[in-house]
């Protein structure tokens, strides 16, 4: 998972992803649901990045149910931080509409304390 955090933080979305999913493809019930919300995140920023708007607010669209019920902190994961700052730049993007370019502002993933 640390991998996974130091990627996006990092801003390395695919790679972020790709690490993600394979932690995903093992875990069961919450965690899994919770994982793959954060997955759908990273996966966001790499659509806005490419310029997929329309891709990426589908995305988002997806990741905050999944992340929601862990709210404010899941082990030493400062959720709620990072979930507020996802629904302020998916209500930015949706605003603006899906057709013209947009700047993303990332959130970091931050940790609570270290490992």
């Amino acid at each position: 998972m640390l991998k996974g955090l130091e990627e996006f933080n990092g801003g390395h979305y695919f790679a972020c992803h790709e690490t993600l999913e394979t932690l995903w493809k093992g875990l069961s019930g919450d965690e899994k649901t919770l994982v793959q919300g954060i997955i759908q995140v990273s996966v966001a920023y790499y659509h806005l990045n490419r310029g997929n708007t329309k891709g990426a607010l589908r995305l988002f669209d997806r990741a905050l149910p999944r992340i929601e019920p862990y709210l404010p902190t899941w082990l030493d994961l400062d959720l709620a931080a990072f979930f507020q700052a996802i629904r302020v730049e998916r209500e930015r993007l949706a605003s603006q509409g899906p057709d013209l370019p947009f700047i993303a502002s990332p959130p970091l993933l931050l940790r609570l304390k270290a490992p």
